[in-house]
């Protein structure tokens, strides 16, 4: 009779133990994250508004919640009337954000974002091409390690346009920089 209740109270235990560890998994969990990487643009030939082209973003980068990735990223920017200071010291103008949709493709998984407007800003030099950008993403899902997972984050990015198409720029923008990012992942 001893062997069954410490056979049973064995299997209870097991049993239990399994309970736990399946209900762990299927809990939500919240972590900060944050990362950083490089990228070049070009204007594109897509548009949100049908008034000005999006920039393709294009780029490698690595964070602490999926280890290394490459980032494509479709943003448009409308210029505004405000003047700023682009990270140089010359005087620019503020561009906002039309809206901003991604992929971060990991190797264990894809994470999509996007951003609407009021959430970021550009500021690009007169005369240097000196540029930085603020932008708050949310994450709207994603496959593979990353399916169902939800958050926001904040880049912040500076560069510089290496090159202007035709007509001052009107012709497009070439360009380079850098990023930081920060924020909660949850999934």
């Amino acid at each position: 009779m001893k062997c069954k209740i410490i056979g049973l109270r064995v299997v209870s235990g097991l049993a239990l133990m399994l309970v736990l560890i399946s209900a762990s998994e299927s809990l939500a969990v919240t972590q900060n994250t944050s990362g950083s990487g490089s990228f070049t643009f070009v204007n594109s030939n897509f548009t949100y508004d049908f008034v000005s082209p999006a920039s393709y973003i294009t780029g490698p980068g690595s964070d602490n919640h999926g280890g290394q990735f490459t980032s494509v990223t479709i943003a448009e920017y409308a210029p505004s009337s405000t003047v700023c200071a682009a990270p140089d010291g010359t005087p620019g103008l503020q561009y906002d954000l039309i809206a901003s949709n991604g992929v971060n493709t990991y190797k264990t998984g894809q994470v999509y974002y996007s951003a609407g407007p009021g959430l970021s800003t550009e500021c690009v030099s007169n005369t240097t091409g000196s540029l930085t950008a603020t932008s708050v993403y949310t994450l709207v899902g994603g496959t593979g390690k990353f399916t169902n997972v939800s958050g926001t984050f904040t880049i912040t990015a500076t560069g510089t346009n290496l090159a202007l198409g035709a007509f001052g720029g009107a012709g497009g923008v070439f360009g380079a920089g850098q990023y930081t990012s920060v924020g909660s992942v949850t999934k």
